[in-house]
């Protein structure tokens, strides 16, 4: 969950900064609501999405490793680098005492209560504003003019549109003032602007966190006045007149944040964007420059696991993963030390499985039990004895879990509480002869099998002729 968070306010960050910078004084209004729209709804889509690593492939050479240096740096924030235990000191070693980490027990759970507990106080101030408005609404007097329902109200709030429902004060607004409020407020109406003001309010409670998306809001608003600002002078209304309205209403009352006001400030950005001339052809052309921008951020998310670390050289360290090293696994959470000049080749070995195919065996969350029973008898028939202690179901996700795999010269042992990533277990023969077990998505696979990888939860299996055999759920392009 905070891998996503983070890739989900990278984006919005590298998009914010990329609108303020180029489109925020754009000429189409309409485009930069979409896109605005857009952009808000993709960073909450795009991290989440299981099958992002194929856009990677296409990407020169150069790109590709700047996507992979800026993935393999993220999962850091929450995980100690694994260790890498040499093979000829294994037997030396003592089994460690598998324990939680502290930092790990207490860094993330602490964080996602500390961010729950400020957006369900922000959710709770929007609730309260929207009884308060629903109540205005309801005891008040209404009628029919103009094609629009007017909220006739004796308190002294700006006039604003809430949903189908323009809200004013008749006292403070009368003739052709009272007729442009309706003019302007119609257009908030019409074109269902409060959609973007729900949509920017939820953006607010999610990700408060972000300086970001308290700009974003601001500038999606502001958008909102500009087109509605475009509307009331197109529909003939004198230009001068309508500003020193504006500036009138600058000083009356308090905006609400659920509403579309027409005092919303600041107003000399906005009487200099109706006082704009058509923009140029440059100015146009910066629509186009916002599709590189979020396709780097895009790139740099696209990885959605973590990828495992293999540490070499003389150290003395703690790991919180574990991984394999010619046949050989080091336990998780565990302090070990690496001595002497023993080589590191990373994780790979030879094993007794039959025929020419690849074996991909992921255990996630998500995993149920019944597919890592079908994936034990399975892998057996293979030659692979796969056995599973400290199993734990909880909510229906698999939360801890320790796995032994043992094939002719192959043994790997992993244990995670809590299960936070996914358990790797693969035996390549098509075109290469490499195995291993690690905890998050290996990195010494080609970018096609980390795509395969990183779509399975279960086995899967795949002959040299094509054939595919799936035990579990797996989405494979």
């Amino acid at each position: 969950m905070l891998i996503y968070l983070l890739k989900v306010n990278f984006f919005l960050l590298v998009f914010t900064l990329a609108y303020w910078l180029l489109l925020r004084k754009g000429e189409f209004l309409q485009l930069n609501r979409l896109i605005l729209a857009a952009g808000i709804l993709l960073a909450f889509i795009l991290p989440a999405l299981p099958t992002l690593t194929s856009f990677t492939e296409s990407m020169p050479a150069p790109l590709q490793e700047l996507s992979g240096r800026a993935t393999a740096a993220l999962p850091l924030l929450e995980e100690e680098l694994p260790v890498a235990v040499p093979e000829n000191n294994i037997e030396e070693a003592a089994p460690p005492v598998v324990q939680p980490s502290p930092r790990q027990e207490a860094f993330p759970y602490y964080l996602f209560w500390g961010i729950l507990a400020v957006s369900l106080g922000l959710l709770f101030l929007v609730v309260r504003q929207f009884l308060r408005i629903f109540k205005l609404i309801i005891y008040s007097s209404n009628e029919r003019r103009e094609g629009l329902t007017l909220v006739h109200t004796d308190e002294d709030v700006p006039p604003f549109a809430f949903f189908r429902y323009l809200v004013i004060n008749p006292e403070n607004y009368q003739g052709e003032a009272l007729h442009q409020i309706i003019v302007h407020e119609k257009v908030h109406i019409h074109q269902h602007h409060y959609l973007d003001i729900l949509l920017a309010e939820f953006l607010r409670i999610v990700c408060w966190y972000n300086p970001a998306v308290w700009l974003l809001n601001g500038l999606l608003k502001m958008n909102l006045e500009y087109i509605a600002d475009r509307e009331v002078l197109s529909a003939g209304i004198d230009r001068k007149s309508y500003q020193y309205q504006l500036l009138d209403m600058s000083v009356r009352g308090q905006s609400l944040r659920l509403t579309t006001p027409m005092n919303y400030s600041p107003i000399k950005m906005r009487i200099s964007m109706m006082n704009t001339k058509k923009s140029s052809l440059i100015a146009r052309l910066k629509y186009a420059l916002l599709l590189p921008v979020c396709g780097f951020a895009l790139m740099v998310i696209a990885p959605v696991q973590a990828q495992a670390v293999v540490v070499t050289g003389t150290t003395t360290t703690t790991g919180s993963n574990a991984t394999v090293i010619n046949g050989q696994v080091s336990t998780t959470n565990a302090a070990i030390s690496l001595s002497g000049d023993n080589s590191v080749n990373g994780a790979i070995a030879t094993t007794s499985s039959l025929g020419k195919e690849d074996i991909y065996f992921v255990i996630r969350p998500n995993t149920k039990r019944k597919s890592l029973i079908a994936a034990q008898e399975l892998l057996a028939e293979k030659g692979i004895i796969v056995k599973y202690h400290n199993m734990n179901y909880n909510d229906g996700l698999l939360t801890a879990i320790s796995v032994t795999i043992t094939s002719n010269n192959f043994n790997g042992n992993l244990s995670h509480d809590p299960l936070d990533g996914p358990l790797v277990f693969y035996d390549l023969r098509i075109g290469e002869r490499k195995t291993g077990f690690e905890y998050g998505t290996p990195r010494n696979v080609s970018l096609k099998q980390r795509n395969i990888i990183e779509g399975v939860s279960g086995l899967f299996i795949r002959n040299a002729k094509g054939g595919v055999q799936i035990r579990g759920s797996a989405h494979i392009d």
